[in-house]
């Protein structure tokens, strides 16, 4: 795969795209009448336990550092 096919994570994990969803939705916040009705926020989500890019050690690190910000399947979800 080209380097365009990966995304990295730091300096050695580097996930393939493929993995990766990606969604645009509205971004919220203050305003008026018709006000952030364009779909500007950019979602992520990548499913770190069911996913083969990160090593076993790798997981297990992601795991312990981000638990708190997975859901109980495994998805990641960065806006």
């Amino acid at each position: 795969m080209g380097d365009d096919a990966w995304l990295s994570a730091g300096h050695r994990l580097r996930i393939p795209r493929a993995e990766v969803s990606y969604r645009a939705t509205r971004a919220g916040g203050p305003g008026g009448q018709h006000v952030n009705t364009s779909s500007t926020r950019i979602e992520l989500w990548w499913n770190v336990r069911e996913r083969g890019a990160p090593s076993t050690a790798q997981r297990a690190l992601l795991e312990e550092r981000l638990g708190h910000r997975l859901d109980q399947e495994g998805w990641l979800r960065l806006v």
